[in-house]
């Protein structure tokens, strides 16, 4: 797949080239030293001079740290050479299945748009709450009482579950029509995205609630530990155990809320496959993954850094044109740009990207647990090509680990 190469080293010569400029602008590096074109073009590029030495120090300590990273990306290209391999051959097949059914896309803008509808409402019916309580003149604000307390809070629990049920949602509908893609005799239909959608609506709408369920109470549990948080912040401003125990306790509940999240991400998969209930493909998703441990260290690594890198280029590229255009495509001229503006095409491109790598993501993953499946139940459904490619390449990666010890 040659995007993903692409992408990797358009990554190592971003931070290399962020590197020149910013060692060539501070006066480290010696433009003479560059090709006469090169140097003409960053002496070109807006960058803000330093007015002090403390702010020259600044400057090299950004560039030695870009510098320092491009360095390790380059390393790391070189030790996961076969690795990334690997998980560029399963973004292929993720790629082919997204080809052949570009109306994937659909289902999360369309689910963006939902999720927007109801955080409308959730804002109209939280003001009509708020304001609900009586008015202390003294305190300049509403008082609650603690009936109102409880509505408010199972206000914001209905926001986060139906925030994440509506993901589940769409991330069950694109396991789904990856799934049927890849397994043809399943049914052979025509439209297997419609297909998906179908039995989503029919017969997985209790998996998705159970799941997205989970997740909403681990949210609602660190948005009360934040309030509380908050609240000692407060009371106790200069208490450094109070904010180390805050801090863990956050980072705890942070790293359960994303292993429950990846948990219910191959649950659904399994139930978009098998039809089976949230426990059970809970159950078979985990086991799955953990027969094919060594495969799973090699790709979802590599995958995840793809599916981030995406997100943000396409972020970055929305961002730029519309600074671009605001600047009337005067390149020297971006730096220049109207905050605002930038900013909302950021937001708009951050939605956009997070959209259209979350199809991708699913897919990668739908593809991976296929493809183990079919391993073991040898209904030949994988590409003989994708089939052999796998084989060599984990074939390379035990010999070359035998011979390191």
């Amino acid at each position: 797949c040659p995007i993903v190469w692409l992408t990797i080293v358009a990554v190592q010569l971003v931070l290399a080239g962020a590197a020149v400029i910013v060692f060539v602008h501070v006066g480290v590096l010696d433009p003479q030293q560059l090709p006469g074109e090169v140097a003409d073009q960053i002496g070109k590029l807006p960058f803000p001079s330093a007015q002090s030495e403390t702010e020259r120090n600044i400057y090299i300590g950004i560039g030695a740290v870009l510098a320092v990273a491009a360095v390790i990306v380059f390393l790391l290209i070189l030790v996961l050479f076969t690795r990334i391999n690997m998980a560029i051959k399963v973004i292929q097949q993720a790629a082919k299945a997204i080809r052949a059914m570009p109306a994937m896309f659909i289902i999360p803008l369309v689910v963006w748009v939902i999720i927007m509808g109801v955080f409308a409402y959730w804002v109209v019916i939280f003001l009509f709450l708020a304001s609900a309580g009586e008015f202390s003149a003294a305190e300049s604000r509403y008082v609650w009482d603690d009936t109102l307390r409880y509505m408010i809070l199972y206000h914001l629990f209905g926001l986060l579950w139906t925030r994440a049920f509506l993901s589940a949602v769409s991330e069950l509908m694109i396991a789904g029509s990856v799934s049927q893609w890849y397994f043809p005799q399943k049914g052979s239909l025509s439209f297997p995205v419609l297909a998906a959608v179908k039995n989503t609506l029919r017969y997985h709408l209790g998996s998705a609630a159970f799941g997205s369920f989970i997740i909403a109470v681990v949210e609602m549990i660190r948005v009360l530990f934040n309030y509380f948080c908050a609240q000692m912040k407060a009371a106790n401003q200069d208490n450094p155990v109070v904010k180390c125990m805050i801090c863990c306790v956050n980072c705890c509940l942070a790293c359960l809320e994303r292993f429950i999240n990846y948990l219910n991400r191959n649950a659904y998969i399994q139930v978009a496959i098998h039809g089976v209930s949230f426990c059970k493909g809970a159950k078979d998703g985990f086991s799955l993954l953990l027969r094919n441990c060594l495969r799973v260290a090699a790709i979802t690594p590599i995958s995840s850094v793809f599916v981030g890198l995406g997100k943000i280029f396409i972020t970055a590229v929305t961002a730029f044109l519309g600074a671009l255009i605001m600047t009337g495509f005067q390149v020297s001229q971006v730096a220049n740009a109207d905050p605002f503006v930038v900013i909302i095409m950021i937001l708009i491109g951050g939605t956009v990207g997070a959209s259209f790598m979350s199809v991708y993501s699913m897919a990668i993953d739908t593809v991976f647990q296929c493809y183990c499946m079919d391993e073991e139940w040898g209904s030949g459904s994988t590409s003989s090509e994708f089939k052999s490619f796998m084989k060599e390449q984990e074939q390379g990666t035990d010999s070359e680990m035998q011979d390191r010890q």
